[in-house]
């Protein structure tokens, strides 16, 4: 965070790419970026490598009037698509330029109010991974059902399940009951990322307090989906430039860097891991309609290997490995109506043999494997509305005892 020309003596680490909100000149957007960034500087605790890029976009295309009548909102609203055309059509191609040419760059999006409409709408176009989203005040909602708004245009449900084809993570919103504008368009419209953060999405998710004076760990920022309250902090719509809000952001961008990503790889089920020949290996079904199992391998547990496609075979749940008789051993359920179990094995982590259908036991669920005694274990749920739990042994990986 120096001058333009102290930038050059730097090794730039993490570029982020800060994108303002509607109605602001190209004077008011540089003041924001400015005050902005002397609140990250005022966090960076000595640290260097990280780079500012403030996105300036014709953003007066809605009267400040009409942002407050909340009865024809709707109608207003449309007059937005621009914006995410702009994030379409404009800067995901930047983004992607940047993400050829400088490869080892962490790429960090932060958006305020209707800034976010433009990174929503980048998203779209992306061919690279975004670390980190930052969402300050957004209008965006995380309800997945909004009847009524016109999602072609103003495009705000975040769906899970495209947003981990498009970010890293974490995903960051912040949130305020004191911001009577997106207070206005909760109580008439559709519930905003800026009033409710991502209480509407399951799963990963987690709500953080930002209190004055409160200072984040990366270690906060554990889960895919943060949602950060303050209402201590934030007194209204543009009342985000503070030390609080900064700190937390860079405590997120610091949590992106500590955890590794398989590159080109997502599951929508749990995965298994296993030590083979020294080498750590990850089977998981594919995120995709065929349901194929990939195994992948890494000898530093960092760089991993092209996908190798168990040939032909398939899964509705998730795959267990274990070694077992100098053997890499591959469980899973069937991904057939019958839900049997099947089994194969490899010596070499990449050619399979045959597979082996464990006779007369089937699964409703996912099977587990571990090694005890010699012995090479297999526990399941049963495949029945008891949901007994199974287990058989086997001392060669053919031939398995009753449950």
């Amino acid at each position: 965070m120096k001058n333009k020309s102290e930038i050059t003596d730097l090794i730039v680490t993490d570029l982020i790419v800060l994108v303002h909100g509607v109605n602001n000149t190209r004077t008011a957007a540089k003041d924001i970026y400015k005050n902005y960034l002397e609140q990250l500087h005022k966090c960076q605790d000595g640290k260097q490598g990280i780079a500012i890029c403030g996105v300036i976009w014709p953003s007066q295309i809605i009267d400040d009037g009409e942002w407050y009548d909340f009865i024809n909102f709707i109608g207003n609203i449309t007059k937005l698509a621009p914006a995410r055309d702009i994030g379409k059509n404009g800067l995901a191609p930047f983004l992607n330029a940047i993400a050829t040419k400088h490869s080892k760059i962490n790429i960090h999006l932060a958006g305020h109010s209707m800034g976010t409409l433009l990174i929503r709408g980048a998203l779209h176009k992306l061919t690279t991974r975004i670390k980190t989203v930052f969402f300050i005040q957004s209008p965006l909602s995380a309800n997945k059902s909004l009847p009524g708004v016109p999602s072609d245009v103003l495009d705000s449900k975040l769906e899970e399940s495209y947003i981990d084809l498009w970010i890293h993570g974490p995903i960051v919103c912040t949130y305020s009951n004191k911001d009577s504008l997106l207070k206005g368009i909760t109580s008439y419209v559709y519930e905003t990322l800026g009033t409710e953060g991502f209480k509407k999405l399951s799963g990963n998710n987690k709500t953080l307090i930002l209190r004055s004076g409160t200072k984040f760990s990366y270690k906060d920022f554990g889960k895919r989906f943060v949602s950060l309250d303050c209402g201590e902090v934030i007194g209204d719509h543009n009342d985000f430039k503070k030390q609080e809000v900064a700190q937390a952001h860079l405590a997120a961008i610091e949590r992106s860097k500590r955890v590794i990503t398989i590159p080109s790889q997502s599951t929508p089920e749990k995965f298994s891991l296993a030590v083979f020949k020294g080498k750590l290996y990850l089977a998981y079904k594919a995120n995709e309609a065929a349901n194929y199992i990939w195994i992948t391998s890494s000898s530093d547990g960092q760089n991993w290997s092209d996908l190798n496609k168990v040939s032909g075979q398939s899964t509705s749940g998730s795959p267990a490995l274990a070694v077992f008789n100098n053997q890499l051993y591959l469980a899973y359920k069937a991904n057939e109506a019958a839900n049997y179990i099947w089994i194969t094995s490899s010596s070499d982590g990449q050619n399979w043999s045959d597979l082996n259908k464990v006779s007369g036991q089937s699964t409703s669920g996912s099977p587990a494997l571990a090694v005890f005694n010699n012995q090479l274990y297999l526990a399941y749920k049963a495949n029945n509305p008891t949901n007994t739990l199974c287990i058989t042994s086997s001392s060669d990986g053919k031939n398995w005892s009753a449950n």
